[in-house]
């Protein structure tokens, strides 16, 4: 199956130096894997792309990044599990970094345009192949350098939560060793379907790991965007058009204004913003607010009842083609060959007032 790689990176011959305990294995889903010691990361200039999924630490901790947000859906751990899963790795000594900006269009979920949006469940269904196959040729980069420093056959070894392992000898090696190894070998063979791992086999999938996320907001250690401050902050509340395509065409905002900390009051296409130095005076002001709004959206002539009845003559016009969102199967097939046996009814949502 055809993969696009999420990033593919030059690095130089300086960025290649030894500056630190720490490898990061820059892993793409199409196989496309540079890897860079220490510091480097850092070094990098603004134009150069890096897709660092993986870092591993010579302690053998392991940091994943995974691109969705965490918003109580727990993408925070079925994300990086996938990686993990993949490459072996020693689930304790993980931890995980969410990615928060994504300038060279690197971490995107495909499903979403390819780029860095949560919503619809759409994260691990977007995210599967690439984190897998992320983690395989990260365990695939393991494997390798062991074997160079062991001077055997890569298929020789095998991997255990967080070890290369080369039973004949009897040797081992943790990943954080593995890690520090003179030599990294980065030129590695792609990783195949077929060699990815059957659901049968996984570890950490399915296992019932508990979410990272829940001992901080339980505990209330947990870091929200409200929390965050920054010098010269101020705070915005918007006031939305009633009904959706519509502007203010008159704003009272004297109450509004007449507010200690209020700094601004500003239409902004289909809603007012207040803006002001504190989060609870935005929303005091947003409520004292007097807007006469256009009242010339189309919406305000919609009709549930008629748009639902136009919906259902249409769906049931035979000679309409439709697009079809997804298509799995020869349903068309099957229920020609039914004959007698098909069973039809329709279906509507309840209306509500």
């Amino acid at each position: 199956m055809a993969t696009t790689p999420i990033a593919e990176m030059k690095v130089s011959r300086r960025s290649f130096l030894r500056g630190g305990a720490m490898l990061t294995l820059l892993v793409t889903a199409g196989g496309v894997i540079n890897v860079v010691r220490g510091d480097a990361i850092g070094q990098q200039t603004p134009e150069i792309p890096v897709n660092a999924w993986v870092r591993i630490s010579a302690t053998g901790e392991i940091v994943i990044g995974f691109g969705s947000t965490e918003m109580g859906q727990g993408v925070m751990t079925s994300l990086p599990i996938i990686l993990a899963e993949e490459m072996d790795a020693d689930w304790s000594k993980v931890r995980v970094e969410q990615i928060n900006a994504d300038p060279n269009k690197l971490y995107g979920n495909p499903k979403t345009g390819g780029i860095l949006f949560t919503a619809g469940s759409s994260s691990v269904e977007g995210y599967f192949e690439i984190m897998r196959r992320a983690g395989a040729n990260a365990r695939r980069i393991l494997v390798y350098s062991a074997a160079k420093e062991w001077d055997v056959d890569p298929a020789e070894i095998t991997t255990e939560l967080g070890y290369v392992v080369h039973a004949a000898s009897e040797r081992r090696l943790s990943f954080g060793e593995v890690a520090m190894l003179p030599e990294i070998i980065s030129g590695v063979p792609e990783v195949q379907d077929t060699e990815l791992k059957p659901p049968s086999a996984y570890r950490l999938i399915g296992s019932g790991i508990e979410r990272l996320d829940i001992p901080d907001k339980t505990r209330g250690a947990a870091i929200y965007s409200i929390d965050v401050k920054v010098e010269g902050m101020v705070y915005a509340s918007t006031l939305e058009a009633p009904v959706e395509g519509e502007k203010p065409v008159t704003i009272d905002d004297k109450a509004a204004k007449a507010l200690p900390g209020v700094i601004a009051v500003l239409p902004v296409g289909d809603a007012v913003a207040i803006i002001a130095k504190r989060w609870d005076i935005a929303i005091k002001a947003r409520d004292l607010l007097v807007v006469e709004w256009s009242g010339d959206s189309p919406f305000r002539t919609a009709n549930s009842e008629t748009d639902r009845a136009d919906v259902i003559e249409k769906s049931s016009d035979l000679k309409i083609s439709g697009t079809a969102w997804a298509e799995r199967g020869d349903a068309a097939g099957v229920l020609a060959a039914a004959g007698s046996k098909v069973i039809e009814a329709d279906y509507y949502e309840a209306m509500h007032r």
